[in-house]
């Protein structure tokens, strides 16, 4: 089962000689899918839609890579108002159950920008992203993709200091739909 598990060692020898050795919640077992849902309970570690993460950020924290597993991010239908960035700095999956027709995400503020991706594996696909106003120059507004994958997107609506949607220092944007978003500083979308 998901969650956090404490561990207890116990040594002895031919002599006599004992020990123990206790660590409260010092085991994680990550759930194979992490949801998130407007409506979720906000239980970690998020691993049914009853207890659900109502963040996207908290759920790419309790998400987890392994050598033989990889946690998913499941987001549920709805609008997401998010009041920080989202950086996705491991190797996993941030995906919308119904595409970027259902599932919104805004900005609460404009002050950074919106996504941080820079890991090879990692991949944010379905999601349409308004309202992204990033206010410091040199910054995009939507997305700065310095590795990973940008899938099955829509970026509309938003504006930064260096690039209005997605600025690229590397990875991939396939199969999006990038328009009406506004340059403040001297590059373009």
């Amino acid at each position: 089962t998901p969650g956090w598990y404490s561990v207890s060692l116990a040594v002895s020898n031919n002599t006599g000689g004992y020990a123990t050795r206790s660590k409260s919640a010092y085991v994680y077992v990550a759930p194979k899918i992490v949801y998130v849902s407007t409506n979720g309970s906000n239980l970690a570690p998020f691993e049914t839609w009853q207890r659900a993460s109502t963040t996207i950020t908290g759920a790419i924290n309790v998400a987890l890579v392994t050598v033989s597993d990889t946690s998913s991010v499941l987001v549920a239908d709805g609008l997401y108002t998010n009041p920080v960035q989202i950086e996705i700095n491991k190797g996993i999956t941030v995906r919308s159950v119904s595409g970027a027709t259902n599932t919104f995400l805004t900005h609460a503020t404009a002050a950074f920008v919106f996504f941080w991706i820079h890991h090879a594996d990692a991949v944010l696909d379905g999601f349409t992203i308004t309202n992204a106003p990033n206010t410091s120059w040199g910054s995009p507004g939507a997305a700065y993709l310095q590795a990973g994958t940008i899938r099955n997107c829509t970026v509309v609506a938003s504006g930064g200091g260096r690039c209005g949607a997605i600025l690229m220092a590397g990875g991939v944007v396939t199969n999006c739909v990038i328009r009406d978003n506004a340059d403040s500083g001297n590059s373009g979308n």
